[in-house]
């Protein structure tokens, strides 16, 4: 039945109440954003005093959203992450978040949280909206979700821990592999989104220049760090490429080398963001499988 419930809704928003006027992005309305909502920064208002943008109307006669989008937020994510959506209202409201391509969630009630996905640096609108035309005071507030259930989410250390511990020695020429993205694992700190892959590199007394370049199945990501974790150097692919190359003079001693990918694909974010609105109603049955899985090669030079 819960899922029924969101069904109908997102229809709704998707179809009825998609943006007039040829659809305009979620990139060209932020441009003159009429609210501006910040990570880890709580915010008040009123549905009771819409803004009355009627680029957003379409469910009228009773529809889920009412006459208007009461209120429409600019949100810009930082980094590549999972982010949680809280709001806390007087009365029943309804939030969506959604950019020019996709509606990544909706959620109805008067005290609830929207777990969703979101690309770092992209616009996306966040929208409050009185629900079957109800009004009243709310609070909305976003925070970086680092609940086991979040698909990307800072390093845990109970799982970055045993992957250091056992992480396989690399010497020199060509190795392969296969890469799962794991939340909460191993982050290059260049825009990673969290892998189980790390390599240890060992440098003979002298210490030496070395090349390492990497190809994958996945926009890919290298990060050397030292015995501490302290991050030495990071270089990920440009935009739409698959490879990376990174040079580095290293003193004797251990490395830790990060291989992680950098990018999700639009299908995974959509199915990532529906297993967990999914797994917030339904707990006892979250969400299993890494959301990238993909072949790799890594080539380690001395250039002495």
């Amino acid at each position: 039945m819960k899922r029924m419930r969101l069904l109908v809704p997102i229809f709704c928003l998707v179809g009825a109440c998609a943006p007039r006027n040829g659809g305009s992005s979620a990139a060209s309305e932020t441009k003159h954003p009429w609210r501006v909502l910040a990570l880890d920064n709580d915010v008040t208002a009123s549905t009771a005093q819409p803004d009355g943008l009627t680029t957003f109307a379409g469910c009228t006669g009773g529809g889920v959203v009412g006459r208007f989008s009461d209120h429409v937020w600019a949100f810009t994510p930082p980094a590549t992450a999972t982010y949680r959506f809280r709001v806390c209202a007087t009365s029943d409201a309804a939030l969506t978040v959604y950019n020019s391509r996709s509606t990544f969630g909706w959620v109805a009630g008067r005290n609830f949280e929207l777990p969703v996905t979101l690309s770092g640096g992209e616009a996306y609108l966040v929208i409050v909206d009185g629900q079957w035309q109800a009004t009243g005071d709310y609070q909305l507030a976003v925070s970086t979700d680092v609940s086991p259930t979040a698909l990307v989410r800072p390093e845990d250390p109970t799982i970055v821990d045993p992957l250091l511990a056992r992480a396989k020695p690399i010497g020199l020429g060509r190795t392969f592999g296969t890469l799962e993205s794991a939340s909460g694992g191993v982050r290059a700190r260049c825009g990673g989104l969290g892998s189980d892959t790390v390599y240890r590199l060992t440098i003979a007394p002298g210490g030496r220049s070395v090349r390492l370049r990497a190809a994958a199945q996945f926009p890919v990501a290298l990060e050397l760090r030292d015995e501490s974790g302290q991050s030495i150097a990071c270089a990920r692919s440009a935009q739409g490429a698959f490879d990376v190359e990174m040079t580095q003079r290293l003193a004797e001693g251990d490395y830790l080398l990060v291989l992680d990918a950098t990018a999700l694909s639009a299908a995974i974010v959509r199915k990532a963001n529906t297993d967990l609105i999914r797994d917030s109603y339904d707990p006892l049955h979250p969400r299993s499988g890494a959301a990238i899985r993909g072949a790799y090669v890594l080539d380690l030079e001395s250039l002495e």
